[in-house]
C-alpha cells in the first residue's frame, strides 16, 4: 500500500486518541503514508478530560484499572500492540518530567507533583490528572511518528462532512475545509437543545432573576451566580450529583476532618449554598467499593456462561426476565461465599452445589432457610434498590437523617472491600459481567421490546444505581454534609415546580414539607441525543441525510428513537438510508450510545477491554477496506 491518505479524526478525548494511536500502528504496519488532522475545540483531552478543569473533581476508576494501551489480553487483536503504562504506573514514571516539562500550560501544576507523589494503585486520581495523562499519551504518539506520518492537531470544531461519490469526504470547520478518505467521529458528550419542560424553566429563570442550569459536564458549569446560603435545588443523584456537590462545598474552602471511626466532619467556609438533591428513587447511588483486585482480575460467570448464551440467537431471543433472574443469582452466588466463609465455612460447599443447580432465583428464599442463613442477613435486591421500602413513618418524616444513616452504613460496607465484603463484592459482579452483558447487546439477543422497555428503560437504571456510584470518600464526604444540614433530600418522588419567583420542591413522603430555590441544577449529563444534540456536525450530518438515528420496533409496531446514531454494529461505519455502510466513515463512543452500551466507560487494563477491541477493530476496518 504505498499510497498517501489523508484522515480526519474528530475528537481528541480518549476515543479520538485511541484511534490516532491505532492509525499510527496500523500505516507502520502496512507501511502507508499518511497525514492526519485531529480535530477539538476543546484542545486534547477533549470536552471532559481537560487538565485545567477545578481540581477538586476525581475519576470514578483506581488509578491501576485505566489505561489507553493494548495488553496480552485483547483478543482479537489484528494489529500491533502498543504497551505503555496505565495511570498508576505514569504517574510513578514518566509523569513528573512531563509535568515539570508543561509547568507553563498547567494551572494545577504544584498540584500535580504532590498528587503523583500519594497516589497508589487503588486510589481516585483527580480528572485533571488524567487529562495530563491523555496530553503525554497524544505526545508520545506525536514524539515516534515515523517520516511516512504527518499529524497536525486543529482546535476547532468540525462542522461539516460529506460523503463524495467518489469514496471520500469533504469537511469544513469554520475556517478551512478538508478531504479526508477516511473519517473517525468520537466526539463525546454533546449539549441537547432544550426540552419544552427544561426551556419553560429557563425561561421563568430569567424572567424572575433565578439561575438554571441544564444537563451538562459538571466541570464546564458556570456556579458564579450561586450566591453563599442561597437554596440549589439539584435534580439528579448520580455522579454528576457528587460533582456539582464537591464544587459547592470544598470546591468554595469547606474541608473535612476524620473521625476515629472513618467517618468525617465538615467544616464549612460559609461561601456554600443550601443544597437539596431529588431524584424519582430518592437515594444517591451506592459507593465503588474498596477495591482489593489485583490487576486483569475478576469473578468469572457460574450462570451466564458461554453454555448459556449457546441457547440464543436472532432468532431465539433471551427472555429480559431470564436474563435478570441469572444475574440475581450470580450477584447472590459473590454475596453467600463471603457470607458462608465468614460464618459457616464448613456448610459452603454443600450450599453451594444447591445454589449452582438453582432454577431461578425465586427458589433462593427456602434454600437459605434450609441452611439457616439469618432473614437480617440475606441479600435483598429489591430493598438495595429501592431504600425506601425499609423506613419506618418516623424515619420518613426525618428522610434525610435517614439518608445520612444509609450512607454512613453503605460507607462501612463498601470499606469492606471487593472481595471480602459480602454486599461491596457482590455489586462488584455487575461491573465485572459487562463482558456477558455486552456479549447480549452486541449478538442482539433481546427482542427490540425487551431491550427498550426492560433493558434500557429498566435495568440501565438498577445497574447505575448499584455499580456505577462514586468512590467510597464521596459517600463518607455526603453523609457529612447531610449531618452538617447542607445538604438534605425530600425523598422519592418530589414534585419540583414554580412558585412565587422561586423554583419549589415537594416532598412526597412527609406532606406539607416544601423547599424554595434560587437555582434549579440539572445534577445529571445529557441524554445520548444525535437528532438534539447542540452540535453541529451531528447537526448538518442529519440534515444532509449523511447519518440518520437507529430505531427500534416495540411489539405493536411502533418504531422508536434510540437517540444512537445507526451504524454497523461491527465496524461502526456509519449507516445509509439504505443501512449499507459508508465506506471508511466511521462514528464510535458516546454517539452510540443505545446501539451500543456503556459507550463512556474507561478501557481497563487485563480483561480484554471492548474499548480497546473496539479501536483496534475499526481501524482495521479502515485498511481493510482499502484492499477491496
Amino acid at each position: 500500500m504505498g499510497f498517501a491518505m489523508r484522515i480526519g479524526i474528530v475528537g481528541a478525548g480518549p476515543r479520538g486518541l485511541l484511534t490516532l494511536e491505532r492509525l499510527v500502528a496500523w500505516s507502520k504496519q502496512e507501511k502507508t503514508t499518511l497525514t492526519i488532522d485531529l480535530f477539538d475545540l476543546n484542545g486534547i483531552g477533549g470536552v471532559v478530560w481537560q487538565p485545567n478543569q477545578p481540581y477538586e473533581l476525581i475519576m470514578n476508576t483506581a488509578s491501576d484499572m485505566i489505561s489507553l494501551f493494548e495488553d496480552d489480553s485483547v483478543t482479537p487483536m489484528r494489529g500491533p500492540l502498543t504497551a505503555g503504562p496505565n495511570l498508576y504506573t505514569w504517574a510513578k514514571g514518566p509523569a513528573e518530567p512531563f509535568i515539570t516539562a508543561h509547568n507553563q500550560m498547567l494551572e494545577h501544576h504544584d498540584a500535580f507533583l504532590k498528587e503523583i507523589q500519594r497516589i497508589a494503585p487503588n486510589d481516585y486520581t483527580t480528572r485533571a490528572l488524567y487529562g495530563v495523562y491523555l496530553a503525554w499519551y497524544y505526545e508520545q504518539i506525536i514524539s515516534q511518528l515515523p517520516d511516512t506520518i504527518t499529524v497536525t492537531f486543529h482546535e476547532h470544531n468540525m462542522v461539516i462532512m460529506d460523503p463524495r461519490a467518489d469514496g471520500t469526504f469533504h469537511g469544513e470547520t469554520l475556517y478551512d475545509s478538508f478531504d479526508f478518505d477516511g473519517v473517525f467521529i468520537a466526539t463525546g458528550y454533546s449539549e441537547n437543545r432544550y426540552s419544552n419542560s427544561e426551556a419553560a424553566l429557563a425561561d421563568y429563570a430569567s424572567d424572575h432573576d433565578l439561575t438554571y442550569i441544564p444537563p451538562r459536564n459538571p466541570a464546564n458549569a458556570n456556579l458564579s451566580a450561586i450566591l453563599p446560603g442561597t437554596t440549589v435545588i439539584a435534580r439528579g443523584l448520580g455522579l454528576s450529583f457528587f460533582d456539582y456537590v464537591t464544587m459547592l462545598t470544598s470546591g468554595r474552602g469547606g474541608t473535612f476532618s476524620q473521625n476515629p471511626d472513618l467517618t468525617l466532619t465538615y467544616h464549612p467556609s460559609g461561601l456554600e449554598p443550601k443544597i437539596v438533591g431529588m431524584s424519582r428513587r430518592g437515594w444517591p447511588y451506592h459507593a465503588k467499593g474498596r477495591n482489593e483486585k489485583g490487576y486483569g482480575e475478576q469473578d468469572d460467570p457460574r450462570f451466564l456462561t458461554a453454555d448459556f448464551f449457546k441457547r440464543f440467537d436472532r432468532k431465539h431471543s433471551l427472555p429480559f426476565s431470564e436474563f435478570w433472574d441469572k444475574l440475581q443469582l450470580e450477584i447472590n452466588y459473590v454475596y453467600y461465599s463471603l457470607w458462608f466463609q465468614q460464618n459457616q465455612p464448613d456448610q459452603w460447599s454443600a450450599f453451594e452445589q444447591s445454589l449452582l443447580n438453582l432454577s431461578n432465583v425465586t427458589t433462593l428464599p427456602e434454600l437459605l432457610t434450609k441452611y439457616g442463613v439469618p432473614k437480617a442477613q440475606r441479600l435483598d435486591l429489591e430493598s438495595l434498590t429501592q431504600p425506601t421500602l425499609n423506613l419506618t413513618d418516623d424515619q420518613l418524616k426525618n428522610f434525610s437523617i435517614a439518608v445520612a444513616s444509609y450512607l454512613r452504613q453503605d460507607a462501612a460496607a463498601a470499606e469492606l472491600g471487593t472481595k471480602t465484603g459480602p454486599l461491596t463484592s457482590a455489586l462488584e459482579v455487575i461491573r465485572d459481567l459487562r463482558t456477558q452483558i455486552r456479549r447480549i447487546i452486541e449478538g442482539e439477543l433481546f427482542t427490540d421490546e425487551d431491550y427498550i422497555n426492560k433493558f434500557t428503560r429498566q435495568y440501565n437504571g438498577v445497574n447505575n444505581f448499584l455499580s456505577i456510584g462514586p468512590p467510597l470518600r464521596r459517600i463518607r464526604e455526603l453523609a457529612a454534609l447531610t449531618e452538617a444540614g447542607i445538604v438534605s433530600f425530600p425523598g422519592p418522588d418530589a414534585t419540583l415546580s414554580t412558585a412565587n419567583g422561586k423554583f419549589r420542591l415537594d416532598s412526597a413522603v412527609v406532606h406539607g414539607r416544601f423547599w424554595l430555590g434560587e437555582t434549579l441544577l440539572e445534577s445529571r449529563l445529557p441524554q445520548t441525543t444525535a437528532h438534539e444534540a447542540v452540535n453541529p456536525l451531528l447537526s448538518t450530518m442529519l440534515a444532509n441525510e449523511t447519518i440518520h438515528i437507529y430505531e427500534l420496533q416495540e411489539a405493536d409496531g411502533t418504531w422508536v428513537s434510540t437517540g444512537a446514531v445507526a451504524v454497523d454494529r461491527h465496524t461502526n461505519q456509519v449507516l445509509d438510508e439504505t443501512n449499507q455502510p459508508i465506506l471508511n466513515l466511521f462514528v464510535w463512543g458516546v454517539p452510540t450510545e443505545s446501539l451500543h452500551w456503556l459507550t463512556t466507560a474507561s478501557p481497563r487494563p487485563g480483561t480484554n477491554d471492548f474499548f480497546l477491541i473496539e479501536g483496534d477493530r475499526i481501524v482495521a476496518t479502515f485498511f481493510d477496506n482499502l484492499k477491496k
